[in-house]
């Protein structure tokens, strides 16, 4: 009998000490749809969202996620530190942001996210937009019927000290074109001392995706990431030409049609 016990004991530990450290499970699909990502997720989920060609897009070439990456890149090859030309890049896709129009990426989009909150569902947006696009960033939103203020995740605006100053303003947590996404994330979770039971992840670009996989291992949370791709096609036929025209009329925003017969002059 005092075998049988000594046993149970040890078996009870062990099955303690083995639940104790299993790791999260974790997941990252592709998806061309929204409502697919935002069909896994329920009350016990947090939902995260990216914004820029996750969310929202703007109405022509000039200002989209593509043309900041090609900024970047022209300023490197120009000569310019990779810092440096993420500054010049950040600072003038800053000023089309605050000008530009925007659309939801998918038309459902913003339809899906209030019903999220409307079922008691918390969702948040993570964004590396930089913290001087608080304010544009909101009316954007605002303009296609998204707001991330409903069932939030914390009721105030809240600093957070990262390799570049972060914030989560209105319901989006900004960390900048340098931050890691996952790292400020995890860093966020602490402060506020929220440990989700589960985590869902939209997000176009898959280093973002994978990064914030990488940070919450070291939390007892599931992870379901996706790597959004509704706008993959848009990308991949960027047009940097169309981009140039409309830049060269800043002031007033061109289309991509008017711009487009601009140049062909």
């Amino acid at each position: 009998m005092k075998c049988f016990k000594l046993i149970s004991m040890w078996s009870l530990g062990t099955a303690a000490m083995m639940q104790i450290s299993l790791p999260a499970l974790a997941e990252i699909r592709e998806t061309m749809s929204m409502a697919e990502a935002l069909g896994t997720v329920d009350e016990q989920t947090l939902l995260i969202v990216d914004l820029d060609n996750t969310v929202i897009k703007p109405t022509q070439t000039l200002g989209t996620d593509q043309w900041f990456d090609h900024l970047v890149k022209q300023y490197v090859a120009a000569g310019d530190a990779v810092d440096d030309a993420i500054n010049k890049a950040i600072a003038l896709w800053t000023e089309v942001q605050k000008a530009t129009a925007v659309v939801a990426v998918e038309d459902v989009t913003p339809a899906l996210i209030k019903d999220a909150q409307t079922r008691g569902i918390t969702v948040m947006a993570l964004t590396a937009r930089p913290l001087d696009l608080i304010a544009a960033t909101a009316k954007q939103l605002k303009s296609v019927g998204v707001d991330f203020t409903q069932k939030p995740i914390l009721g105030h605006d809240l600093e957070i000290r990262a390799e570049d100053t972060a914030k989560l303003a209105g319901g989006i947590l900004f960390v900048g074109p340098k931050n890691n996404k996952g790292k400020v994330l995890i860093q966020f979770l602490q402060e506020i001392e929220l440990t989700p039971k589960r985590i869902v992840f939209v997000d176009d670009k898959p280093k973002h995706v994978r990064n914030v996989e990488e940070s919450l291992k070291s939390l007892p949370t599931t992870y379901l990431g996706f790597r959004y791709g509704a706008a993959d096609k848009e990308v991949a036929s960027f047009d940097a030409g169309i981009a140039d025209v409309q830049l060269r009329f800043f002031g007033r925003i061109l289309d991509d049609r008017a711009a487009a017969a601009i140049r062909s002059y």
